[in-house]
């Protein structure tokens, strides 16, 4: 009867735990199944995206080609205001254009007589900061001018060539050039700067970018900026993620046919170049930051501590290793290349030591230390010698420290007499 029991206790259990791994397996495949769902779900979007992008495009280029444009009369410009208060003032408030005046900004184009401005006007337009969530409004207001005044586009394409790098050598504002290039390029997708003239003014920029920063590489994010919003009407490149679910789903990726496969060929290489050399500004600085490692370790066997100076040099060597590590990676998946591998488990232990503020403290963490540096003691005896400590008592003839233990005999019962 009893082992009857302990049988039935056995099966009970048994079932249990089946029961539990069905669960989870089931959970598993519910979750696999949601992500299956999700990833189908956003590779078609990212398609519909895409394709409503080319068809808009294409619309603007045709209604900004100056053979379609019916420019308006001599009569419509006697109408309009020609107060230079008025013109004068204007140019101004695009200096300071935001999405709250858009409103106004509209109905004083629709208003004024800006012949006599346009050159003033375009230099405004190209000076002034433009936040990203603006580059809207700024097209909108450059579509209207080209369509209104025939020699409006010329004097804005002067104004950008002015304003753009044309030398390596050229400086620039890097957070603002973020915004330019994005401008400038939707100038040329909109059709008001013609591609004869914008084109090589674009190539020359991007090439700017990208050989004269094969060291630094200070114009990634530039660069990241240009090949999200553009890099498949320039260069042909769909980000690495989209493609590999659109193989996987069998979808067909929208092509943009914009720019020839030769011309987005040359954009390609660009990018693909800057690409391999900041691979390699990475496992240099890898490099560095392992011997680095290694001299704040000596550092601390030797004086108890981590000097200060290699403390800080860590600090900002290493931050600057995972900004630039985190933005390749970002560049990587937008032109459609795999990041090589690195020791992962070893990034993470430097992370560690990157956010931590006391890095003496982190390093004398016997545990990570001995994870980043498993071969600490010179062999397993000096680690014996040093880890454990043995019972001197168990090792020394008790004739050696008879005398003292009567001097505490005799301690231990004077202070019993005294009580």
């Amino acid at each position: 009867m009893e082992k009857f029991e302990e049988n039935e206790a056995t099966n009970t259990v048994d079932e249990s735990d089946s029961k539990n791994v069905n669960d989870d397996n089931k959970n598993n495949d519910d979750k696999q199944q949601e992500q299956q769902q999700q990833d189908e779900q956003s590779i078609r979007d990212y398609i519909k995206e895409l394709t409503e992008r080319f068809r808009e495009k294409r619309q603007k280029r045709y209604e900004n080609d100056q053979t379609n444009i019916e420019y308006p009369d001599e009569e419509l410009f006697v109408r309009l205001d020609t107060s230079i208060k008025k013109n004068t003032a204007f140019v101004k408030k695009i200096r300071n254009m935001t999405e709250s005046n858009k409103d106004i900004i509209m109905k004083d184009l629709e208003n004024l007589n800006l012949t006599r401005f346009i050159s003033e006007l375009a230099t405004a337009l190209v000076e002034t900061k433009i936040k990203a969530t603006e580059i809207g409004l700024f097209i909108q207001i450059c579509s209207f001018l080209h369509r209104r005044y025939t020699d409006f586009a010329s004097h804005l394409f002067d104004a950008w060539n002015k304003n753009l790098p044309r030398k390596p050598t050229d400086t620039f504002n890097a957070s603002k050039m973020r915004v330019d290039i994005k401008i400038f390029t939707e100038l040329i997708l909109s059709g008001i700067f013609t591609t004869k003239d914008s084109l090589p003014a674009l190539g020359n920029l991007l090439t700017i970018l990208t050989n004269a920063d094969k060291e630094m590489h200070k114009n990634i994010n530039i660069l990241i900026v240009f090949c999200r919003c553009y890099g498949v009407e320039f260069a042909g490149i769909h980000p690495r993620r989209q493609r590999l679910l659109a193989e996987k789903f069998q979808l067909q990726l929208p092509v943009c046919d914009f720019l020839s496969q030769e011309r987005q060929k040359g954009v390609q290489t660009l990018l693909k170049d800057y690409y391999q050399s900041l691979i390699q500004h990475i496992s240099k600085d890898r490099k560095y930051l392992f011997h680095l490692k290694n001299d704040m370790k000596r550092n601390l066997e030797t004086r108890g501590e981590v000097s200060e100076t290699l403390q800080e040099k860590w600090k900002t060597k290493s931050t600057e290793f995972e900004k630039l590590h985190q933005s390749t990676a970002t560049f990587a998946d937008l032109i459609d290349e795999q990041m090589p591998d690195i020791d992962m488990q070893t990034l993470e232990n430097d992370t560690m030591l990157m956010k931590n503020e006391n890095v003496t403290a982190v390093l004398f963490d016997m545990n990570r230390f001995k994870e980043n540096n498993p071969s600490i003691w010179d062999d397993e005896e000096t680690r014996i010698f040093y880890e454990k400590l043995p019972d001197l008592k168990s090792l020394v003839p008790a004739m050696l420290y008879k005398d003292s233990l009567k001097d505490e005999s005799i301690a231990m019962n004077n202070n019993t007499v005294e009580s």
